[in-house]
């Protein structure tokens, strides 16, 4: 998730980032989700488009290394291994 500033200092709100399908300058920044729900936000576009970057290397990170497909399959084989060694 994603924190975001309402319009006029009304507090901050969480946004789910894979739900967004548009950011733009009109010219306040306006997020429109992919349900066409739409925000206006006092953050600019960059601000957005940055927070989205940082929350996507969170869940990279979190998963394993950048471009590790294979992180959680090697995460359930070295599962397998240790239930083997126990059952030995």
């Amino acid at each position: 998730m994603i924190e975001l500033h309402r319009l006029h200092g009304n507090g901050t709100f969480l946004v789910n980032p894979d739900l967004i399908e548009i950011v733009e300058a009109r010219p306040d920044t306006t997020i429109t989700m992919v349900n066409r729900h739409h925000y206006v936000v006092a953050d600019s576009v960059d601000d957005v488009v940055g927070r989205i970057i940082e929350f996507r290397a969170r869940v990279a990170s979190a998963a394993g290394a950048p471009g590790d497909h294979a992180a959680g399959a090697r995460s359930l084989a070295a599962i397998d291994q240790n239930d083997q060694e126990q059952a030995a």
